[in-house]
């Protein structure tokens, strides 16, 4: 299985629902991934990766 970022909206309903009573496992099943980076996000040890748009001669450049 390909691993997938999550999004900065899915961090923020994880948190949410975990505030609502949603105990960790339960959220872990509903978004399918590990328990253990349920932890990291509610615990505040993870962060949504923000990607900006570069252009690819943008990234060339930045290699060197």
């Amino acid at each position: 299985m390909r691993r997938r970022w999550l999004t900065a909206e899915e961090h923020s309903r994880i948190k949410a629902l975990r505030e609502q009573g949603l105990t960790v496992t339960q959220i872990a099943e509903r978004f399918g991934i590990p328990l253990p980076t349920i932890e990291m996000i509610v615990t505040g040890r993870s962060k949504p990766h923000v990607y900006s748009k570069l252009k690819p001669s943008d990234t060339r450049s930045r290699c060197r």
